[in-house]
């Protein structure tokens, strides 16, 4: 049923000629290094989902990907634009694979969510495709939505721990942080590098992406995103790498 919204006729997305919705596709990845090719999966589903809805995309589909971390409070310039389109009255849907992909912090995902609403533009999401996009109604739905924004919160503290601002300036630096095991998993060892005002280098390795391995390290960023919170695990991820003959950072199966 149509409503009202500042005084202009709305109506609801579902109750359109689907082929006039228009839609921007919103991707984002945790790992600061990654590039908008490197959420290929992300995107890809976030397409097919666009097109089974019979909606039209209004931007290239990786215009809109970010390289950001979902719990800080750091600037999310990618998704401010999307936000900013919503107020302009240029899209009427916003898609993104899951909830957490908008932000891991419940908080400032709602609060996302709800700039968008003012304006009539929705968040759909691919993993809730039964349901057009929405967290599936009645209780079954809110009990999805509570047992996702707790994964989502704990996997925020995860990460921030992992990523405080010290090993992210170390990162930005190209220097080691990963502690006295050598370069962290998709890295090797690069050149020295010159430290203070010695002309001669001290001792101080930078790292560099070893290719082979740095192709696994984003492939399990896209299949946690792939994945329902309650179907990811470690053990999980380990069997399907296994399966799939990737050697562990030791050399050994």
């Amino acid at each position: 049923m149509a409503t009202k919204r500042d005084g202009v006729q709305y109506i609801p997305i579902d109750d359109r000629e689907q082929s006039t919705v228009r839609a921007v596709i919103l991707a984002r990845s945790s790992n600061p290094s990654a590039r908008p090719e490197d959420m290929e999966s992300q995107v890809t589903q976030c397409e097919d989902f666009v097109r089974d809805m019979g909606w039209n995309l209004a931007f290239p589909a990786y215009t809109f990907t970010e390289s950001k971390t979902g719990m800080r409070n750091v600037k999310r310039p990618v998704l401010n634009e999307v936000l900013k389109l919503a107020t302009r009255d240029e899209i009427d849907v916003i898609v993104c694979l899951r909830p957490a992909r908008i932000a891991r912090r419940a908080g400032k995902r709602y609060q996302a969510i709800e700039t968008a609403r003012d304006y009539g533009v929705e968040f759909r999401f691919p993993k809730y495709a039964a349901a057009r996009g929405k967290y599936p109604g009645g209780v079954e739905g809110l009990l999805e939505q509570f047992k996702d924004d707790l994964y989502d919160e704990k996997e925020a503290t995860e990460i921030a721990e992992r990523l405080s601002p010290g090993r992210l300036r170390r990162f930005a630096d190209g220097l080691p942080h990963g502690g006295g095991n050598g370069p962290n998993y998709g890295y090797k060892s690069g050149k020295r590098k010159v430290v203070g005002k010695s002309e001669r280098p001290m001792g101080v390795l930078e790292w560099e992406t070893d290719e082979d391995k740095a192709k696994w390290v984003k492939w399990m960023f896209d299949w946690v995103d792939e994945h329902p919170p309650a179907e990811v695990s470690l053990r999980g991820m380990a069997r399907e790498l296994d399966r799939r003959g990737v050697l562990s950072p030791t050399g050994g199966r």
